[in-house]
């Protein structure tokens, strides 16, 4: 069973980290106009939490904002003093990458916190306490989550993110 919540750990890492190149990639390059002449690229931030093994990463562009996952309802004031230090009152798109406890665990700080516009969550439903809390905060909200079950394309500004 360590080697499976690993398997999965180690995934979830590897694909955080390809987003990041790829957005690294993208935005680190530049782009140019019809005219050649050089237009600024918008500079991404990233902040990953460390929270034991809750998760949450925050994605910053331009005036958007992207967070994956909500972290556990037990730490999440690291992510909401976060926000609160950074000046983020509203999320553009929210993902969550399952509905266990330390990803969806800090929805309601999270909404507390700011309004949140898209939310994507993966394409199941689970009957747990934790999972109705995540689903009562998000209808409270008048937030209708949309199902990832296929390759799902998601635009945030100038970056075009694909869920699988």
């Amino acid at each position: 069973m360590p080697e499976r919540k690993f398997s999965i750990m180690m995934k979830k890492t590897i694909a955080i980290l390809l987003i990041v190149a790829s957005l690294f990639t993208i935005f680190a390059c530049g782009k140019t106009s019809t005219d050649n002449s050089d237009i600024a690229a918008q500079e991404l931030k990233v902040k990953f939490f460390k929270m034991g093994r809750a998760s949450c990463t925050v994605f910053r562009i331009a005036d958007k904002t992207v967070m994956i996952d909500t972290g556990d309802e037990e730490k999440y004031d690291k992510i909401v003093e976060y926000m609160l230090e950074k000046g983020i009152t509203h999320i553009d798109t929210l993902i969550i990458t399952s509905f266990s406890k330390k990803n969806i665990g800090g929805i309601s700080a999270v909404l507390g916190a700011a309004t949140v516009g898209e939310v994507y969550v993966p394409g199941y439903t689970k009957s747990s306490g934790t999972y109705l809390t995540f689903a009562n905060a998000l209808s409270s909200a008048g937030i209708t989550p949309k199902e990832v079950s296929e390759k799902t394309t998601v635009n945030v500004s100038e970056l075009e993110l694909t869920l699988y």
